[in-house]
């Protein structure tokens, strides 16, 4: 082992790669402020942080995940609220993550829980959530041709407790792996194709 990358520090999710070739990985404190770090090229413990939202009365962001726009420049940090919207919550930042704008609560629904968002191969994003407000059933996937307006909620699979989705793409398709209640691990396959028929019957 290198030793600790970083102090006081939770990840949700693993470092992805800026368009400048620097990582940027979300955390969150002991205190439950959300940043960003940045960096990990001159050596696996070389990060700097920048906030990234402000835990406050209203609105408590949680598990924040962020993701590249189509202009290969701009990022979307898009954040589960803990406050009770039961919205997910955003934001953007222009300069490579150094510098966020003020969170907003968007009017996507959510039941405060883990989401993931793809951009697949075809330029087109996916979102896999628990898009029932009042409750972990169904998993929903909703497809965004500009990674900011989700246009189509298609249904997954429902009828339980459903969560801590993730997403990969392989061979024309989308694998999506989730939980069962915490109790087990089961995996979605989901045609490329069928998502891109479902975009433009729009």
């Amino acid at each position: 082992m290198h030793g600790t990358v970083n102090d006081d520090t939770l990840n949700n999710f693993p470092p992805k790669k800026l368009p400048d070739g620097q990582w940027l990985m979300t955390r969150r404190d002991h205190r439950q402020q959300v940043s960003v770090i940045i960096g990990g090229v001159k050596s696996f413990d070389d990060w700097h942080d920048r906030p990234l939202a402000k835990y406050g009365k209203e609105q408590k962001p949680e598990e924040p995940y962020w993701y590249t726009l189509p202009d290969g420049d701009n990022l979307v940090g898009l954040i589960r609220d803990n406050g009770g919207s039961k919205r997910l919550l955003r934001c953007f930042s222009t300069d490579q993550g150094k510098t966020w704008s003020e969170i907003q609560t968007t009017n996507f629904p959510d039941a405060t829980s883990k989401f993931f968002v793809l951009r697949t191969s075809r330029d087109f994003y996916v979102l896999v959530s628990n898009s029932n407000p009042k409750r972990r059933d169904p998993l929903t996937i909703a497809i965004s041709r500009d990674g900011l307006v989700f246009t189509s909620l298609l249904y997954l699979i429902g009828e339980r407790h459903i969560d801590y989705p993730h997403i990969i793409e392989k061979d024309n398709h989308i694998l999506i792996a989730f939980s069962g209640a915490k109790q087990t691990m089961e995996v979605a396959k989901v045609k490329l194709d069928d998502l891109e028929d479902a975009l433009d019957a729009e």
